[in-house]
């Protein structure tokens, strides 16, 4: 059975809008930092999830990553092209919130918050200067990192270890840092075994917290050019995804608005 392609729709409640019958989480860092706060009062582990172009198109035909996708709690827009979308449907108050944006931002709060940090993934060089810099930068702050190797298979008992250590560390708030959607498989996979706490889905976050990797200018974030400036410096791992799957994007944003179009004259 082909499975239906994704859709941005709006939800007549006040501007919202769903990918999939998931909503996106309007509001700023701020308010994002609350609800994260407010998902960590509440016994669970619970995933939050930054679906960008690239995530989006994956999901129609990969059955595992669109079971992880509906398991997500909280979901933030990570990417501008989604963002554009969204509000040329009427959505309100959406804005690109990124894993990139929410680790530093989330390790400012937590000295305050009483959060405890855990990344896991990334190479040991840029997790351990990732965590270095947070520290300098946030004096009380208290994160810690956990390797996970190179996986063929998320639920590899080869993570075990790393499962014990995190349970162990008792964070609140974790990022995972393996890739989209290797994050979120590897979330679902280990479930059962991991510790109460909020999970980010934070990609390559921990490259740029740790230097290892340079954010694009403030002015290509906003204007939606920011994967033209990582292609400009990963052009072999880039090239495919940016080049080829990139803009079937346009297939999307195309039903998406005809949808709303269609919904909009028959109301």
């Amino acid at each position: 059975m082909r499975s239906r392609p994704p859709q941005v729709t709006l939800v007549q409640r006040g501007g919202r809008v769903s990918l999939w019958g998931k909503e996106f989480f309007p509001g700023h860092m701020a308010d994002a930092l609350g609800r994260i706060g407010q998902l960590m009062a509440t016994p669970g582990r619970h995933l939050v999830i930054t679906p960008n172009v690239d995530l989006i198109l994956l999901l129609k035909g990969n059955p595992a990553w669109r079971t992880a996708f509906h398991r997500g709690e909280m979901f933030l827009v990570d990417g501008m092209p989604v963002v554009a979308l969204a509000r040329l449907i009427g959505g309100q108050n959406l804005n690109r919130l990124t894993g990139a944006d929410l680790l530093p931002a989330a390790a400012a709060a937590a000295p305050e918050r009483g959060w405890r940090l855990a990344i896991v993934g990334g190479s040991d060089t840029a997790r351990d200067r990732a965590i270095e810099n947070l520290r300098q930068a946030h004096p009380g702050l208290e994160v810690q990192g956990f390797a996970v190797p190179m996986l063929q298979d998320p639920g590899d008992q080869i993570c075990r270890p790393t499962v014990a250590d995190l349970a162990a560390w008792a964070p609140n708030l974790v990022f995972l840092c393996l890739g989209g959607p290797k994050q979120e498989l590897w979330f679902l996979a280990w479930e059962p075994d991991l510790p109460d706490a909020v999970y980010v889905g934070a990609g390559a976050a921990v490259d740029f917290v740790a230097g290892a990797v340079a954010r694009a200018p403030l002015w290509m974030q906003r204007s939606g050019l920011e994967w033209l400036w990582r292609l400009s410096r990963e052009p072999r791992r880039l090239a495919y995804r940016y080049l080829v799957r990139g803009p079937r994007f346009l297939g999307v944003a195309a039903r998406s608005l005809a949808r709303h179009l269609l919904h909009r004259d028959g109301n």
